[in-house]
């Protein structure tokens, strides 16, 4: 039956908990009082009121075991129940954990190591970039060029890049390789997706008479690192010493994968959470110029609005995942394939 032995006089058993919640901290299962994190004095609920942080709690059970496997490729779910309980008592331990999954989750735009960046000290390989430099920055709307800090640094994995291959109005012939989903601004067009480029595309670079064309893309199938960067104010920068012109983070699925992340279907997402959206960044989708713009994500993991005409984007500083079905999260997250580790 798995019992335990208590002492009265202590107050305290002096067996091991049989259901073993913490995984992390084995020996604080032998506390009785672990489900309040050791202070039943202050964690409490003589008005009955824990009901409240219960639908919270199933919420923050999905989100920890869903960093778990994203980061590991593997699910403790008993740590995931252990941390949730804690979780309802601290919200912010829950924010931060919303934040490390998104930054999991949706690593997306990258360039492979070697790729040169052109910053204030000259060019740097991408993975030399740290927070605190400055980077050649243009403003998609002004065309202003300027010095621009760096904000954070990112390394995602990817199974999948793509090589081009361009040459400048100089002559001068380079090869690029990056992620599909990265934006590369293009004539008239804007900012397009590397995976939506073809050959001749003409990249921009930081001068209007700027041409960079491609003349050879090369899907490549060797999984690798991959590394990006946020920047201040104007969110692009220059790759390459053709000096490429490219965004540092949004990326807009489509609305069956944007549904998918959202824990939700793309019935849902169209009918009810895009109108939420929408209805709560007013402000935001009026600066796009489009009625209904697509609701995309940045790399820190917050609501980005894209017009599809102008291809203008808007970026913001509220969490995609504050808006996610989170009791559907497990389903969504981990498939019946997947092997679940139960501890």
């Amino acid at each position: 039956m798995q019992a335990r032995y208590y002492d009265p006089v202590i107050g305290r058993f002096y067996s091991n908990d049989p259901v073993g919640w913490t995984p992390k901290n084995p020996v604080m299962s032998f506390n009785r009082y672990l489900y309040v994190n050791n202070n039943p004095y202050k964690y409490t609920d003589p008005n009955g009121e824990f009901l409240n942080f219960a639908v919270k709690f199933v919420a923050d059970v999905a989100l920890g075991a869903a960093l778990n496997y994203a980061e590991t490729g593997s699910v403790n779910l008993g740590g995931a129940v252990a941390d949730a309980a804690i979780g309802a008592l601290n919200p912010a331990k829950t924010v931060q954990k919303a934040k490390r999954l998104a930054k999991v989750i949706k690593g997306g735009c990258s360039f492979t190591p070697e790729t040169m960046i052109l910053t204030k000290d000259g060019y740097k390989s991408i993975i030399e970039v740290n927070v605190g430099d400055f980077v050649l920055s243009k403003n998609d709307e002004t065309g202003e060029v300027s010095w621009r800090k760096v904000t954070d640094t990112f390394k995602d994995w990817h199974k999948e890049t793509i090589t081009f291959t361009v040459v400048d109005e100089n002559g001068v012939e380079e090869s690029i390789t990056t992620t599909a989903e990265h934006p590369f601004y293009v004539g008239n067009q804007g900012w397009l997706p590397a995976g939506d480029v073809s050959d001749g595309t003409v990249i921009s670079g930081p001068k209007a008479d700027n041409n960079i064309s491609i003349v050879n893309i090369q899907v490549n199938k060797k999984p690798q690192y991959a590394y990006n960067f946020t920047v201040d104010t104007d969110h692009t920068y220059f790759v390459g010493k053709t000096n490429m012109w490219v965004h540092n983070s949004c990326r807009f699925p489509d609305s069956k994968q944007m549904a998918k992340e959202l824990g939700t279907t793309e019935k849902d997402f169209h009918k009810n959470i895009k109108k939420e959206i929408k209805t709560d960044l007013s402000k935001e989708v009026k600066q796009t110029g489009a009625n209904n713009p697509d609701i995309g994500v940045t790399k820190e993991g917050n609501v980005a609005l894209k017009n599809v005409k102008t291809n203008k984007v808007v970026e913001t500083d509220v969490p995609l995942d504050s808006y996610k079905k989170s009791s559907q999260c497990l389903n969504i997250l981990f498939p019946s394939k997947e092997k679940i580790l139960m501890q």
